[in-house]
């Protein structure tokens, strides 16, 4: 059964106080703006994961294979092993997966955030008639915010505890290249183990805030989440605006980091081109004058043709960043007016009472 929201009935705030000023129709119009635009920008950005992962499996594939290529030009004696392609393969492969499984997360939430956001703008008592799907999509979509976390986690572990390793076995690696090329003498001991330690511990402290921060925002939002869903459940869970606003807190903070990222990419941009025809244009000088000798030995034939696909390809990966970037903008921008009216719709219909 349908039922007007109640305009005498205050929502409340984080603390429980009355919203002075509240509007229910204005509240009800950002909700619709804000669940319709979500909704668009989720699926662009679904659809651009998409895109960046069959460009980045193509990218590690071929463009490896390409600069192998390359390399046989310098050095006729060079042979790929026959193993490499099907690893790069393979590599290209989980790609194409790893992305897909990200488009897919982002289907769910995208369907979650639409079938709350017209539940609530409908006026419908609780429990929502897709309750069941609601619920479904919850636990999908808690389980993989659960994995975030505790991926992020592990990630930082693994970053931490494989320093040492990997600081060892470079130092052997370089003594091997040195005794392979003939001047073992000429490789210092780097992998100390005052140098390991310090490493180590740098490795520590700049992962531990990451890791605080992807699990208090992950967590935020699966709580924030869960009691929604709840609400549209016939359930009476807490207020669930204080979780609204620590939701929108933590993206605020998140869309100033991704304006920062922007800018910067914007300016990596711009002075990636310019140096890219600077560089081109020397080039192409210096070949009509004859390049010296030293230059001659380093560049192959068709050199000219390499730094032109080279700096094309920087400038396409930079100009993805920023799609994507802008896309994230975007959806962290709608998600902070999404849950804010979402909780203020849901908090002040639990203060109406139950419907007539």
């Amino acid at each position: 059964m349908s039922r007007p929201p109640s305009a005498a009935t205050p929502a409340v705030d984080a603390w429980g106080r009355p919203l002075i000023g509240f509007d229910p129709a204005h509240n009800r119009n950002e909700l619709r703006r804000s669940t319709a635009r979500l909704g668009v920008w989720l699926s662009v950005l679904m659809w651009a994961l998409m895109v960046v992962g069959v460009l980045s499996a193509l990218g590690v594939t071929f463009g490896t294979l390409g600069v192998w290529h390359l390399l046989t030009l310098q050095d006729a004696s060079l042979h790929l092993p026959p193993q490499i392609p099907w690893l790069l393969a393979l590599a290209g492969a989980l790609i194409l997966v790893l992305y897909g499984l990200y488009a897919w997360v982002l289907r769910w939430a995208r369907e979650l955030i639409v079938r709350l956001g017209r539940w609530a703008l409908q006026g419908l008592a609780s429990p929502a008639p897709d309750a069941a799907r609601l619920e479904t999509l919850r636990r999908t979509l808690a389980g993989w915010l659960s994995f975030g976390q505790w991926g992020t986690l592990l990630a930082g572990v693994l970053g931490v505890v494989l320093v040492p390793f990997s600081a060892v076995w470079s130092q052997r690696l370089a003594e091997h290249l040195s005794r392979t090329l003939g001047s073992p003498g000429q490789v210092d001991t780097m992998a100390t183990p005052a140098l390991i330690a310090f490493q180590t511990v740098s490795a520590l402290l700049s992962s531990v805030p990451g890791i605080v921060i992807a699990w208090l925002i992950l967590g935020a939002v699966r709580r924030f989440m869960t009691l929604a869903v709840n609400r549209a459940r016939g359930l009476t869970p807490p207020p669930i605006l204080p979780a609204a606003t620590t939701v929108s807190g933590w993206f605020l903070g998140c869309l100033i980091l991704l304006g920062l990222s922007l800018l910067g990419l914007i300016a990596n941009f711009v002075l990636l081109g310019v140096f890219g025809a600077l560089l081109r244009t020397m080039l192409t000088r210096g070949a009509a004058d004859g390049l010296p000798q030293d230059w001659q030995n380093v560049l192959p034939d068709g050199w000219a043709s390499v730094v032109s696909w080279g700096l094309g390809a920087l400038l396409v990966v930079v100009f993805v960043g920023v799609l994507v970037t802008v896309l994230l903008f975007c959806v962290l921008l709608w998600s902070r007016s999404y849950a804010t009216a979402l909780a203020r719709e849901l908090d002040a219909r639990a203060l109406e009472g139950p419907a007539a």
